[in-house]
């Protein structure tokens, strides 16, 4: 009774084995398909037009009045004066706003002053590197000059 159980537990180990593998060659394409579908959004429709387009523009802008438009209603419950909402919709759709010279190269000071501080560790430790390497290799050298030394006082 107890070898015909360890022969059925080995025969349905086997046949699962066997039935996995089965299952994992018929399946192959099932995975090359994986990930790709109709509700997959990795790559535009062709019904949709580009971001740049006209009418993706007027959206954009009349999202925008709407929201600006908000604001200037709390501003009202503030007491505060509302601003002009064609002034600030032209302000933030400006493709290239103006910065300020100093900013400019306040900004420019800043980066250089960040590029040194970030490459400073690296050039301490290629000179640590070397040094190091020439440590070792004068420390070589006399180990080298201590064996010959050693060799030549122990024939004498």
């Amino acid at each position: 009774m107890h070898s015909t159980f360890n022969v059925v537990i080995w025969v349905v180990c086997v046949l699962a084995v066997l039935i996995a593998i089965a299952v994992l060659i018929a399946s192959r394409k099932t995975w090359e398909d994986f990930g790709k579908g109709q509700f997959v959004m990795d790559r535009d429709s062709a019904g949709h037009s580009q971001q740049d387009s006209g009418g993706a523009a007027a959206e954009r802008d009349s999202e925008i009045r709407q929201m600006l438009a908000a604001r200037n209603e709390r501003r009202a419950r503030r007491g505060e004066p509302p601003i002009d909402i064609e002034q600030e919709l032209a302000r933030l759709t400006t493709a290239t706003p103006a910065i300020d010279p100093a900013l400019r190269e306040e900004i420019r000071q800043l980066v250089v002053a960040r590029n040194h501080r970030r490459q400073a560790p690296a050039r301490r430790r290629g000179r640590d590197r070397a040094r190091d390497r020439w440590t070792e290799r004068v420390v070589g050298t006399l180990q080298e000059t201590c064996r010959i030394h050693a060799a030549t006082s122990l024939r004498s």
